[in-house]
């Protein structure tokens, strides 16, 4: 049995109500796929229920290990279902916090933009890259969007060129920041460089990504040159290959679609009708022929919305973006 009749099986023995609430996290397509599936079982054998419920309570046992830290089961499980914000604005209402909530790095990860701006603004620009570089990138980006211009470039500048930290410093830098958090003053690796810097810029507003860029090529040309190089763009979806281009358009809604494509190249345009259905294509056609003109802003801010969902499935490995230089087979 495949998983799709597995999982038609588990919900029949569900019972209705219970099915039906499990329905609703579920996407359209794996709902339509199930439901067929449900629809078309027919009749199955007592050993093959016994086969399948003894499969999803070993995978549920392993899912719910002991092992894995109960808050970040609770957190994990929250983001899936509510979305990053909105969990984390639930665990904050219930005043639900890790056991880590309180060290350096995880504190800041935790915050509000605007607070982790006021709490590190203070401090030497290369202090504060350092911390960038350790915070989750689009987090990092609203925080240096947050700083006047020439101290916005002066940061990115430093964080590409950082060669990295030493565990000695970053152990430092986490009590200092630890003396920060008590007003006295994770992870995703402590290295800087053109990566951490380009991946920054992704989230960032075109505008300050173009002035950030110009400053770094102001310094190093070929610095800058390297930076671009790693940056993905939303033009760069036409590179993508037909499979994760497809993964992708599973996650994004028609209407964002709609907005993000307007004023882009036909190239790109063509590549996503090519990777819909027929049916999907013509609307977004037509949608595209009939919509009204939307404010530049407004197409940015959808875009870079559709490539949030993109570092999210890249870095979940759904999908592969080969911006780095390296081979993939």
């Amino acid at each position: 049995m495949n998983a799709i009749e597995k999982s038609a099986i588990v919900m029949l023995t569900l019972g209705e109500e219970t099915a039906a609430a499990v329905f609703k996290h579920l996407r359209k397509q794996e709902v339509e796929a199930i439901g067929k599936t449900i629809a078309s079982l027919g009749i199955y054998s007592r050993q093959q229920l016994t086969s399948v419920l003894e499969a999803f309570h070993s995978d549920a046992e392993t899912m719910i290990s002991p092992d894995k830290d109960c808050y970040d089961y609770l957190r994990a499980a929250l983001i899936s279902a509510l979305g990053e914000d909105r969990a984390q604005l639930l665990l904050e209402e219930l005043h639900i916090t890790g056991a880590d909530d309180d060290k350096g790095i995880d504190a800041l990860n935790a915050m509000k933009p605007q607070a982790v701006t006021a709490l590190i603004q203070a401090e030497h620009p290369q202090v504060i890259a350092a911390i960038l570089v350790l915070l989750k990138r689009n987090l990092a980006a609203e925080i240096l969007s947050g700083f006047e211009e020439t101290l916005r470039n002066d940061i990115l500048v430093r964080i590409a060129t950082l060669d990295g930290l030493q565990p000695a410093a970053l152990q430092e830098l986490t009590l200092a920041l630890n003396d920060l958090l008590r007003g006295q003053r994770g992870r995703q690796g402590n290295k800087g460089g053109v990566r951490p810097a380009a991946e920054i810029l992704n989230y960032m507003q075109s505008r300050q990504e173009e002035a950030a860029i110009d400053a770094v090529r102001a310094l190093d040309e070929s610095l800058a040159e390297r930076i671009v190089e790693h940056m993905f763009t939303f033009d760069d979806l036409q590179d993508l290959d037909d499979r994760s281009l497809r993964r992708i358009l599973q996650e994004i809604d028609a209407d964002m679609l709609v907005i993000a494509l307007k004023g882009c190249a036909p190239s790109l345009v063509d590549r996503i009708l090519g990777n819909m259905s027929q049916r999907q294509a013509e609307i977004l056609r037509d949608d595209l022929s009939l919509s009204a003109p939307v404010k530049e802003s407004r197409v940015e801010t959808e875009r870079k919305a559709i490539m949030a969902v993109v570092r999210r499935l890249a870095d979940a490995d759904e999908i592969v973006i080969n911006k780095d230089g390296e081979n993939y087979v």
